[in-house]
């Protein structure tokens, strides 16, 4: 039995009797006194996903909706981005810089049945590079003379693209460019074109563009049909590209000239060869952007360059302290 002496409880039972300060009743849970909404989607289909959790630091959260909403929370603020790791079974976990409070963000998860390997061949070798605005394309219109995959300017030889040749290497390039960029870009900032006079000299890589021309001499010398460059800061944001075309190879019309065109755009961009599946980025070039190169692609646009694997996005302190020096790298498609 229960009996109330001087303001507390007596409890009795067939043990004795015990005291206590009386029956409690939890009071309601302190909700976090800052937050953000996230929206969680699938990074294939684009579909809203159900059942992810939120985890990080002082953070505190419900599970995403049917549609995919949620709250991130914590109690206290901070201008600086914190890391939340988003979770949930079939999806690879993924852990993301945001501000709490902020604005509202949409999260893309990747599905564990994603080829995440040819991803990371493709894409993040280690880190993920990729231009982070659509590049405009300059077009040398003369032949220039190859010397070496690493030749920092090139001769102009007395031969010009026929004005066929030229609007045939655009739509090439311009057909590539939305597929190999998970439809972001839809079309260069701008073609602009350029004849070098005879004997003079081009820059073969410039800053802000993706440049193309034609080299006589390029698979004698290297057993390449194409070989590309391009520069990256070290936070992974591609700043300029070129391509350098065997002239004998590309004036030839083989049916794997588009798919060669492709290939070289696609490291021009900052991706590298892929070896677990089929893929424009083979290195013998002969595939056209297939479904898992417009899928990888797509993914790769709804994260920052500097994304590491498994899928974990840089700190902003980190990027800030990134990204003042300037790289280069290349590859190249040879000849089967």
């Amino acid at each position: 039995m229960t009996r109330r002496l001087l303001g507390l409880w007596l409890v009795c039972g067939a043990l004795g009797c015990s005291r206590s300060s009386g029956p409690t009743t939890p009071g309601p849970s302190t909700p976090a006194a800052f937050s953000t909404a996230v929206r969680v989607i699938d990074a294939i289909t684009a579909s809203t996903v159900s059942g992810v959790t939120a985890t990080g630091d002082g953070v505190s959260g419900t599970a995403s909706s049917t549609a995919g909403t949620m709250t991130v929370g914590a109690a206290a603020g901070s201008v600086s981005a914190r890391a939340v790791t988003f979770t949930r079974a079939g999806y690879v976990t993924r852990t993301v810089a945001m501000k709490i409070p902020g604005n509202e963000i949409a999260v893309s998860m990747i599905p564990s049945t994603f080829h995440l390997d040819a991803y990371d061949e493709l894409l993040r070798a280690p880190r993920l590079q990729r231009w982070t605005s659509a590049p405009p394309l300059r077009v040398q219109t003369r032949t220039l003379q190859f010397i070496a995959v690493t030749q920092a300017d090139a001769a102009a030889l007395d031969e010009v693209m026929s004005d066929d040749d030229r609007l045939g290497l655009e739509a090439d390039l311009s057909w590539a460019l939305p597929q190999l960029t998970g439809n972001t870009f839809a079309s260069f900032a701008g073609i602009t074109r350029e004849t070098v006079e005879v004997d003079g000299r081009m820059q073969v890589l410039n800053t802000g563009m993706i440049t193309v021309a034609r080299y006589a001499g390029l698979t004698a010398a290297t057993g390449y049909w194409g070989y590309s460059r391009w520069q990256f800061r070290t936070d992974g944001t591609v700043i300029g590209g070129t391509i350098m075309l065997d002239r004998d190879f590309d004036r030839s019309g083989t049916a794997t000239r588009r798919s060669l065109r492709a290939h070289e755009l696609g490291h021009a961009l900052g991706y590298t060869h892929v070896t677990l599946l089929t893929s424009v980025m083979n290195r013998n070039a002969v595939t056209e952007p297939n479904t898992f190169d417009r899928q990888a692609t797509q993914v790769a646009f709804l994260r920052p360059p500097g994304n590491v694997r498994l899928d974990s996005d840089p700190a902003e302190a980190s990027l800030n302290r990134l990204g003042a020096a300037i790289w280069s790298r290349g590859e190249g498609a040879r000849r089967r």
